[in-house]
């Protein structure tokens, strides 16, 4: 079944689709720092003369309006606005090339094709069989995208047969070089790190290859951590860093 599935091409339509979440991603961002430096041109301009009540009672959406953060199996499990249309948006570039495949397939003798969804905010239960199954998490780390972290992604992968065959992983906000969300729209510029990979023909960061190291020993070998490991919190932090509380 492989076979019956450009691979190249899937890649291809896997990379738009993740590119064009993160320029959801990225234009909320952009929206956000722009909120941030209007409110703080504001404070000074009028010397902090606005209090809490009068900044909430501006009738333009705040960042917090536009995440509409809600969470689900727990405080820390949050699903935002932006999940659900970032996953909207891949399905959709998805279904084009599915659609596309299905029809030719089916003037072929081979009989009947299809591709199945497996996305964590739209059909999140739908059962991994030996289809040609597209896997989407159209935020990964919706938690620190809420807190305007960098440290978020989108991941698309495509599997036949229950055997991973290609893999997108981009994460717009890891970039040296910045480019505006115009100049990624006009041009073929890549903001931040795009991991691609086809099965059995290498792993690219952004075009060029990557290999991990062939001869890295456990006792040679540094391991970074993200966060601080075993990190208390104080009860007021703690309180803060919820979902209702989230400083953006």
């Amino acid at each position: 079944m492989e076979e019956q599935v450009d691979l190249e091409k899937a890649l291809a339509v896997a990379i738009k689709a993740a590119q064009s979440a993160g320029n959801i991603m990225l234009e909320f961002y952009q929206f956000r720092r722009e909120d941030a430096a209007a409110k703080m041109m504001r404070l000074l301009k009028e010397g902090g003369a606005h209090t809490a009540g009068e900044v909430a009672a501006s009738p333009k959406p705040t960042p917090v309006d536009l995440l509409d953060i809600k969470t689900k199996s727990s405080s820390t499990d949050l699903v935002t606005h932006y999940d659900k249309l970032c996953d909207e948006t891949i399905m959709k570039i998805l279904q084009r090339f599915n659609a596309k495949v299905e029809d030719e397939k089916r003037k072929e003798p081979s009989g009947t094709f299809s591709f199945q969804f497996i996305t964590e905010e739209l059909t999140p239960d739908t059962p991994l069989t030996d289809e040609p199954t597209w896997i989407v998490d159209p935020i990964d780390g919706t938690m620190s995208f809420v807190h305007g972290g960098c440290d978020c992604c989108i991941s698309i992968g495509l599997a036949i047969k229950k055997q991973t065959v290609l893999a997108v992983v981009y994460c717009p906000f890891l970039s040296i070089v910045q480019h505006s969300v115009e100049d990624l729209r006009s041009t073929s510029a890549v903001a931040g790190e795009l991991y691609t990979a086809i099965r059995g023909k290498g792993t690219f960061l952004n075009g060029q290859s990557i290999r991990v190291s062939a001869d890295a020993l456990p006792n040679t070998a540094l391991v970074a951590f993200n966060y601080p490991m075993g990190a208390r919190l104080y009860r007021r932090q703690r309180y803060r860093a919820t979902a209702t509380q989230v400083d953006v």
